[in-house]
């Protein structure tokens, strides 16, 4: 087995397409629990950029001297793919957190569109979304996570709603 210690961009930034077995659970975090802490950590993290940013004049150093948000452990399982093809990987641990990321990747970037801030929903596209001409004919694929088609509603609501 192989291990490696990636950042969500490293994670993110390839064109890969990761699918949750169906055994896994459904997604079930919340707001209280989950998503305000996660949320408060890539907050802290963005803040903590952006001050070393002012104090630097180069992109690169301050993202260096910026202590990078904890994933926690993602376990992958490569699924062998034709090579015509772009790589797949079941997500086995870590899929609660990766897609919850996922879907803040995406409202970022509708929140970027929505300001018109192109450039930056460009970017932030290509880290939810796989490029069309890797993908071919594979639309399925156009996504770089597939999750599980299993959701729960929290107070009648869907999970989704609440978080975007």
């Amino acid at each position: 087995m192989k291990t490696d210690i990636l950042t969500p961009k490293d994670l993110f930034q390839k064109e890969v397409r990761y699918t949750i077995p169906t055994f896994q659970r459904p997604y079930v975090w919340s707001q209280d629990d989950q998503w305000e802490p996660l949320w408060d950590d890539v907050r802290n993290v963005a803040e903590n950029y952006l001050e070393k940013l002012e104090h630097s004049d180069k992109d690169i150093t301050a993202e260096q001297q910026t202590k990078p948000h904890f994933m926690g452990t993602v376990v992958l399982q490569q699924v062998p793919t034709a090579a015509r093809y772009i790589d797949q990987r079941e997500v086995i641990d870590g899929q609660q957190r990766v897609t919850t990321l996922q879907l803040l990747l995406d409202a970022a970037q509708s929140i970027c569109e929505e300001k018109t801030l192109h450039h930056h929903a460009r970017r932030l596209s290509k880290l939810v979304t796989n490029d069309k001409d890797a993908i071919g004919d594979e639309n399925s694929h156009i996504f770089k996570l597939w999750p599980t088609k299993s959701i729960e509603r929290r107070s009648g609501t869907p999970w989704i709603t609440a978080l975007l």
